[in-house]
């Protein structure tokens, strides 16, 4: 818990201006991968979760829209990269 309390007062020191670039300029690899027209790793990342949901029982609806969403992006961004 010490580490929480720590944490925040060191967040919450540091100027806005620096996390504001900090943020703004980190890029997710899903998001690097689209815009490669590669696939990304969403299977790894949210699918598991989507199986085990399946397999327990428990509704997972949220990483299901991320799955396919994602998906539909890689699709489209590949058949651009395939187009001549």
């Amino acid at each position: 818990m010490l580490f929480v309390y720590y944490y925040l007062h060191i967040v919450l020191s540091m100027k806005r201006e620096q996390l504001d670039t900090d943020t703004f300029a980190h890029h997710p690899s899903t998001l690097q991968d689209i815009k490669k027209g590669q696939r990304t790793e969403i299977d790894t990342l949210n699918g598991c979760i989507l199986h085990l949901g399946r397999k327990y029982g428990i509704p997972t609806p949220t990483h299901a829209i991320i799955v396919e969403l994602t998906k539909g992006l890689e699709d489209v961004r590949c058949l651009k990269q395939e187009r001549p």
